[in-house]
């Protein structure tokens, strides 16, 4: 997309840099704190990259003129894809290409050999863990080392105990952190680590690892998201990889009818333009961003990286491939869809302070009433922050 938008401008050299999340978040940081922000960057929901403040202060354009000025690019977003950018503001500070649902992507040929199926109930995916480990199989890759990962195991465990509310409610401080339905998700961290759902390596492992570890069948399973497609389907995969690949929605818990088929998804990698920019550089900077947000976009990702995206698109099924039909048809039977629990965690310092806090418990280096107590100390600390 970009080779083709640089061969229409000419004149225009764009300079790219690719870095994992945790690393791009930093640099974000360090840009934002000299006044140094890319023309154009990533950004996603809530304020987990600093993007609430960055919209507030004025660092983030606001793309309201350029959306209202050609409605065939507002109009191609799915419903409510740009609400989210707006971080409680008027304007609109970011466009997503990306959209996503979370749940499990797993081997079906190491699912046969251990004789287990698709769990439907939590109390199901306990007992299909037990029967891989006895079976010899490592039952789910997930990469530690990386906080994101346990954050987002998580947020679907919170989203399927107790719903978004919990999450809005401890980001508003309607309710602390030591509250029974926060410490009811951190205890399911800790119940699935003690149940050796992960292996051995896990804590040293990070996402790159739990990628290897999936597709080379080390491993029966993986929690992730609609992305992971492209991952198992891909030419990083082994051939025909995808094939042998299916998914299942992360199950719900035994007496909680209201949340079970409440799903972690929604939009993704929105781009951001930075308010610096002027003149020429600034209208193509837009132009630039309409281009990675276009119908003709949407359907290149969806047909070449099997991903599901934020923009409407007309796109070939026999391209798209079969995995990503299984997704979207499982994404059809969701309630309702609620965001990480980090993203309502609008204080910088409390919010890293919860990726750490999952880490640690779902490596077993601290109890869920340890995590919750020194989250909510965090809070205490950064109050007026």
């Amino acid at each position: 997309i970009i080779d083709d938008f640089t061969a229409a401008h000419p004149e225009v050299t764009v300079e790219k840099e690719f870095m994992p999340g945790e690393q791009l978040k930093t640099k974000l940081q360090v840009d934002l704190a000299a006044d140094n922000l890319p023309d154009i960057f990533v950004a996603y929901q809530g304020n987990s990259w600093g993007e609430m403040d960055m919209a507030k202060s004025g660092k983030m354009l606001d793309l309201t003129e350029y959306l209202e000025a050609d409605p065939e690019w507002k109009d191609g977003f799915i419903a409510g894809a740009l609400e989210p950018y707006k971080y409680g503001l008027e304007g609109t500070y970011a466009v997503p290409i990306g959209a996503f649902g979370t749940g499990f992507f797993y081997n079906k040929e190491l699912f046969q050999k251990a004789g287990v199926v698709p769990p439907k109930t939590y109390e199901e995916l306990l007992e299909v863990i037990r029967k891989l480990n006895d079976a010899g199989i490592t039952p789910w890759a997930i990469g530690n080392a990386d906080t994101w990962r346990s954050e987002h195991l998580f947020s679907i465990l919170s989203l399927k105990w107790s719903g978004v509310q919990t999450a809005m409610d401890v980001g508003e401080r309607k309710q602390p952190y030591n509250s029974p339905d926060v410490l009811a998700a951190f205890e399911k961290l800790a119940e699935l680590s003690a149940a050796k759902a992960f292996g051995d390596s896990y804590a040293g492992l990070d996402y790159a690892g739990e990628v290897a570890n999936f597709n080379n069948g080390k491993a029966a399973m993986r929690y992730s998201g609609s992305w992971t497609v492209g991952e198992v389907s891909g030419p990083d995969a082994p051939e025909g990889f995808g094939e042998k690949v299916g998914f299942f929605p992360f199950p719900g818990f035994a007496g909680k009818e209201g949340t079970k088929d409440v799903w972690f998804g929604g939009t993704s990698d929105a781009y951001a333009i930075c308010s610096n920019v002027e003149g020429h550089q600034k209208t193509m900077a837009v132009e630039l961003v309409k281009a990675l947000t276009s119908s003709d976009a949407s359907k290149l990702i969806a047909e070449t990286a099997h991903d599901l995206t934020a923009v409407k698109a007309d796109v070939d099924p026999a391209k798209t491939g079969a995995l990503i039909a299984e997704v979207t048809k499982a994404m059809s039977t969701a309630s309702g869809f609620g965001n990480g629990f980090a993203a309502y965690e609008t204080n910088k310092a409390v919010n890293g302070k919860l990726y750490e806090m999952t880490q640690a418990v779902l490596a077993g280096h601290l109890s869920p009433e340890e995590a919750v107590k020194q989250l909510d100390d965090a809070v205490a600390r950064n109050s007026g922050q």
